[in-house]
């Protein structure tokens, strides 16, 4: 790239990233607009960042390839089963734009690592101190002033870039277990909040479970210093008091939440096996191996009734993979074997990338799919970006870049 396309490239990637936290809730953005915001960030960024490394050194291309013939498919299977929907339409052209974004990512992160590096940092750390002000505010005032959609359960529950900050932790820890980057203060504040946020904001069990077990992962597989060590076991006291910091009942709470009969948790974890009973047993042997397609904003008929199950209550989206076979049948499965096997093989010639990967797989084999494509599908642009990112860190590593 031309140090003007350098400029303009820059630019576009740090609102990107401002995008995925949600623009901060400085203002409401639906899931239609977010997504057309999306569609025309990537295909900016694309057109901006395009060249001739991208045809021959993606790693991930054939991944693209599995993903792009899924949704095809999906939207054939919708035509079939239900008709042309105008809506289906427009939301397969979003997902093909979107999908540019993993290669715009890869060819700029080469380029401009630790810009790359610094400006997550810093829309990030901005990000959870914006979460972890509004949950104290609203416990002493009562008032949300986040224009971001929120429900209730120990305080405020809601989500600035939650889909991308798991991330953002996972590889600030990794650059410090594999000894890339020193802990430096950024670091550690980064990384603490990022985990205040994600247990006292996001209050998503499966998030906070997969980070650990991520974080596990990492450690078990890196052979770190003794200085490293003493330094994480640092850190790791400091957000178990950030923890503590809500209280002994929050804490009590969240950790009977994975065993108890009643309440807000009781009610997620019952709606949700009642989708996995609905989708095995009822949906996915009528439409298997083909899938449903793409039903959004289809109101009436058989589609909308097996997708959303005999109450309307149920929903693919947190369910996993069985979810994304519900929707693309064989496809899913393709595209989901694709992105395991490339992780994998990824992440054992590079350690740094080991946290990452787990945190994908585990998500992906349990109830949090990164090819979701309804709503604002954050979690699947999240997924075109964490390719891109990693596919561009290896490349680094092994190159010296």
């Amino acid at each position: 790239m031309s140090e003007k396309q350098k400029t303009y490239a820059k630019l576009v990637f740090i609102i990107l990233l401002i995008f995925m936290y949600q623009f901060y809730g400085i203002f409401p953005v639906s899931d239609q607009i977010s997504q057309i915001i999306c569609f025309i960030l990537s295909i900016t960024f694309f057109l901006i960042c395009w060249n001739k490394r991208i045809k021959t050194k993606f790693y991930f291309s054939s991944t693209l390839v599995f993903i792009g013939i899924m949704v095809t498919a999906g939207l054939i299977m919708t035509f079939f089963n239900i008709g042309f929907v105008f809506n289906a339409f427009i939301k397969y052209i979003n997902v093909l734009g979107i999908m540019t974004l993993a290669l715009s990512v890869y060819v700029f992160v080469t380029e401009e690592w630790f810009f790359t590096l610094k400006s997550i940092i810093c829309v990030s750390t901005i990000g959870n101190f914006i979460m972890l002000l509004q949950v104290i505010y609203f416990n002493y005032s009562g008032f949300f002033f986040l224009k971001v959609p929120y429900g209730f359960r120990n305080g405020p529950r809601f989500s600035l870039g939650g889909a991308i900050l798991p991330f953002v932790v996972l590889l600030l820890l990794s650059l410090v277990i594999t000894k890339k980057h020193k802990l430096t203060p950024i670091f550690a504040v980064n990384i603490i909040s990022g985990f205040a946020a994600i247990l006292y904001a996001i209050q998503t069990r499966q998030v906070f479970i997969s980070l650990i077990i991520s974080v596990l992962v990492m450690l078990f597989f890196s052979i770190i210093s003794k200085k490293n060590i003493v330094l994480l076991l640092i850190l790791s006291t400091c957000i178990f008091f950030i923890c503590l910091f809500g209280g002994s009942s929050y804490i009590n709470h969240y950790i009977n939440s994975f065993t108890e009969s009643t309440g807000d948790y009781a009610g997620s974890s019952s709606v949700r096996q009642g989708e996995l009973n609905w989708y095995l047993y009822t949906v996915i042997p009528m439409h298997f191996p083909l899938g449903i397609g793409l039903y959004d904003n289809v109101q009436w008929g058989e589609i909308p009734y097996l997708a959303h199950g005999p109450y309307g209550s149920f929903t693919t989206t947190d369910i996993g993979t069985i979810g994304d076979i519900v929707n693309f049948g064989i496809f899913a499965l393709l595209a989901i074997f694709s992105i395991i096997r490339k992780m994998i093989v990824m992440s054992i010639r590079n350690p740094l990338l080991i946290g990452i990967a787990t945190f994908i797989i585990y998500c992906q084999l349990t109830t949090l799919s990164y090819l979701v494509l309804s709503n604002s599908m954050e979690r699947f642009i999240t997924l075109m970006f964490i390719i891109g990112l990693m596919t561009a860190i290896d490349r680094i590593e092994r190159e010296g870049i």
